[in-house]
């Protein structure tokens, strides 16, 4: 797998006079209100933005203890979905691989 390029914000389109005082001006307001949303709600609260963008759902995983399954999504604590020869079960605190099984 190619790693991905760097990119900065002048490569962005439309952008190449936006400076970075701008872009802070822009998403700031923002930021400081999914702070102090997630402050106060945790991630379940954002769990169905990360739903939409889950790159890990349906793919092939292994865990650094050795189980292996399917990534079925993630709880509303934060925890990664893992369906396998067990069930379905959360993941909590093992590293995921997604290098092929």
């Amino acid at each position: 797998m190619e790693p991905t390029p760097a990119l900065g914000l002048q490569a962005l389109p439309g952008q190449s006079s936006t400076h970075a005082g701008q872009w802070l001006a822009r998403v700031l307001p923002a930021l400081v209100q999914d702070v102090l949303l997630f402050e106060r709600q945790g991630f379940a609260a954002f769990q169905p933005r990360f739903a939409l963008r889950d790159a890990l759902l349906g793919r092939p995983v292994r865990l650094s203890d050795g189980q292996q399954g399917v990534a079925d999504g993630v709880r509303t604590d934060g925890a990664l979905w893992l369906k396998g020869l067990a069930g379905r079960i959360p993941v909590v605190q093992q590293e995921v691989s997604v290098r092929p099984c």
